[in-house]
Order: structure tokens, then C-alpha cells, then sequence
């Protein structure tokens, strides 16, 4: 049943036309929970879970599934456990899986394609996951998504891998990674089990995006991570809340937009509403991006600052409904938090490195947020108000 499920999802995901959405070097988030489990997002919002098959998910909502996932794979099936559409495992009818998950543009789906190897490409914003070992208890994943190659190895490693960004693994492995040209190695069970030097961090978690350099395994830098999320200050959780409830309603104002009215242009010679919105997020990825990328260079720092001039401006996705640049101020919500660990014992009444000068701080960097979002907005909804406002 899963083959043939396989074969029409292929063939229904084949036949959409796909545009290239995704700029290459977006930053991946790596995160560690506990000693068993990895969780993966991506900046177009894919979100991937690895798991044992210990880890009990049956009475309560374990803290890697917080927040929504679409994969979940498990090393194992455990007895009596029959698993949905979103989960895989290592091997799947005895064969080693290699899946792909993406969503295209205007569509709110995710799609799964198991088997659909070498051949099979969906957008640029793919992630590809595979599994290569003897049976499902020994051997590694590898993810790759975004330029971005991430092994997890269950157990020692014997074969050359090859280039790897991110090395994920027990510490004990940590001498025997010799065969991963890796620019990190994260120990899954760092400060429980075995002591291990390297650079330590607030947070569980890892940013890391394209890069033309690799280390050999032996001089691969040893991360850290904390093995639960970083907890955010009341102060900050009250400022991002704020700013998330705002951009909020600027997505239901978007969400019921054609294409069509995304890019009409007013008479007035003033902005398409598309204009404005990607103003707003190209704003925010902007500010946000400059601050963490001076705390960690491998965050990105995002330039999509939209001409300012009407007469200038060219859309960066011209065929994007509403409801996806809506997708694109929420992935641009879940940008600003996904790395807010970059900003533990900055105070909020001081300028942060990367910021603009004209927020004067980092609480400042929220207020002009919290003003941003309803000024553009406010005046997209005075454009369907106009008499030459196209009514789809």
C-alpha cells in the first residue's frame, strides 16, 4: 500500500509547477533532545524528528513533537505500534529509507515520497533523509536540505562517509569519526555519560547553513548543546508575543488574497499590497538575521529588502498567493524565535551588535516591529477600499 501511495503522490507532486523559492545558505536549526532524539527546521518551515524507539510518545507530547512536526522517524517500529503517515523508519519493508519532504509554493500540504532516490526533485527547499546501515540499529542518517549535510550515527562507523557539516553522534564515537570530514561534532550525550571538551552553549541548539569549507574528523569542532530548548526571559517572551500577535493580523488580512491582488497596483501610484509585505518580512529577517548572524556567523544574515520606489520595484515571487506570503510572515516569526537563544544576557535597553541605530535597543528593535507590522498593513486594507480595488 505504502509503494502505491508512493507512485500517485510522485506523479500528483510531479505534475505542479514549482518555482525556485529558496535562496541556498538558509540557516538549518539542529536540536538535541536529551541522548536519543534530533530534530531538524528548516527555514521554509520543513520540520523533521529522529527518534528511538524508547522514547514513549503514546501519554504525553513529548518535547521535540512542540510546535508541529512532518516527519517523525523512529529506528525501530516498536511492537503494537502501527504508526501514521508521518512516520517512517530506518528500514521500511527491508529496505533502507530514503524519503523526501517539501511543500510546494501556494500549497499548504507537505508532501512525503519514499524510494524516490536520485531522480526525485521537488523544490529547492527539499529535504532529503536516508538511512544507510546493517539492519535499523547500526549505521547513520543522513540529512541533507538546504546545502546543508547532517550525519546522525547510532553506532561506530566503519565506511567513509565523506563531507559532513554537522556530525551528530554518542561521545564515545567522538574518537572514531575519522571517516566524516565534519565542521561539527555534537555529542548526543554530552555531561551525562562522558566528559567532553568543546564549546558550550545556552541552548539545545545548533545553527548551521552552506559552507565551502569542511574539517577532517579529527579537527571537527565540538559543540555542546544543552540536551533541553533554552528558556527564553519573561521580559523577551512578553516583547516576542506582542510582535507575533501583530503579525498575526497582518496574515489574516493577506491569507484571502489572490496573486492577482497581491500585485495590482493602485492608481494612486502607490504599492502593490505584495510590495508591502515583503517589505514587513524582508524588514524583520533583516534586523533580526544582522543581530544573530554577530552572536553566531553561521546564521545568515538575510538581505530582501524590496526596492523603495514603486516605478523600481520587481516581486520576488510574483505568483505567491496571499495566503503564502501570510506562510512567509509566519516563517519569518518562526526565524526571529528558532534563534532567540542568541540573545541570552543582551539587555534589552541597550543596542545590539547588527541592529539599526535608529531602534536605539534591542527593546526598541521589538517596539519598531510592533509599529511595522499594522502601519503596512493599514494600508493594504485601505487599497480594497479604492474604487480600482479587483474584486476575484
Amino acid at each position: 500500500m505504502r509503494h502505491l501511495m508512493t507512485v500517485v503522490l510522485t506523479l500528483i507532486v510531479l505534475q505542479i509547477p514549482v518555482a525556485a523559492c529558496a535562496d541556498p545558505g538558509d540557516t538549518v536549526a539542529v536540536r538535541r533532545f536529551g541522548d536519543d532524539t534530533v530534530r531538524i527546521e528548516t527555514m521554509w518551515g520543513l520540520r523533521v524528528v529522529i527518534t528511538s524507539p524508547e522514547t514513549a510518545f503514546a501519554n504525553s507530547m513529548p518535547p521535540a513533537m512542540i510546535g508541529g512536526v512532518d516527519l517523525l522517524i523512529r529506528h525501530e517500529r516498536p511492537d503494537g505500534f502501527s504508526g501514521d503517515r508521518t512516520t517512517a523508519y530506518a528500514l521500511e519493508d527491508g529496505q533502507p529509507l530514503d524519503v523526501v519532504i517539501d511543500r510546494v509554493a501556494n500549497s499548504s500540504r507537505v508532501s512525503v515520497v519514499y524510494g524516490a532516490g536520485d531522480f526525485m526533485t521537488l523544490s529547492p527547499n527539499s529535504l532529503r533523509v536516508r538511512w544507510f546501515g546493517d539492519g535499523s540499529s547500526n549505521g547513520y542518517y543522513l540529512v541533507e536540505v538546504d546545502g546543508v549535510k547532517i550525519v546522525y550515527a547510532l553506532t561506530m562507523i566503519q565506511e567513509q562517509i565523506g563531507e559532513a557539516d554537522v556530525f551528530l553522534a554518542p561521545a564515545a564515537l567522538g574518537k572514531g569519526i575519522q571517516s566524516v570530514a565534519a565542521r561539527y561534532f555534537v555529542p548526543m550525550d554530552a555531561g551525562t555519560q562522558t566528559p567532553v571538551n568543546g564549546r558550550k552553549t545556552v541552548s539545545n541548539t545548533l545553527a548551521v547553513s552552506m559552507s565551502e569549507s569542511v574539517r577532517d574528523g579529527q579537527n571537527a569542532e565540538t559543540v555542546l548543546l544543552k540536551p533541553k530548548p533554552w528558556t527564553m526571559p519573561s521580559e523577551l517572551v512578553s516583547l516576542f508575543e506582542k510582535k507575533e500577535a501583530l503579525a498575526a493580523e497582518s496574515m489574516a488580512v493577506f491569507t484571502p488574497m489572490s496573486a492577482d491582488q497581491m500585485n495590482h497596483k493602485p492608481s494612486n501610484g502607490t504599492h502593490t499590497p505584495r510590495w508591502n509585505v515583503e517589505h514587513m518580512t524582508g524588514v524583520e529577517l533583516g534586523f533580526f538575521s544582522s543581530v544573530y548572524n554577530k552572536r553566531d556567523s553561521e546564521v545568515t544574515a538575510i538581505r530582501r529588502f524590496p526596492k523603495q520606489m514603486p516605478p523600481d520595484y520587481v516581486a520576488r515571487y510574483p505568483t505567491w498567493t496571499g495566503a503564502e506570503e501570510a506562510r512567509q510572515i509566519e516563517r519569518t516569526q518562526a526565524h526571529s524565535r528558532r534563534f532567540a537563544y542568541l540573545l541570552d544576557g543582551l539587555p534589552l535597553d541597550e543596542l545590539p551588535e547588527g541592529a539599526p541605530r535608529f531602534v536605539q535597543s534591542l527593546e526598541g528593535l521589538f517596539a519598531t516591529m510592533g509599529r511595522h507590522y499594522p502601519e503596512h498593513t493599514g494600508h493594504v486594507i485601505e487599497k480594497t477600499k479604492q474604487a480600482d480595488w479587483p474584486n476575484d
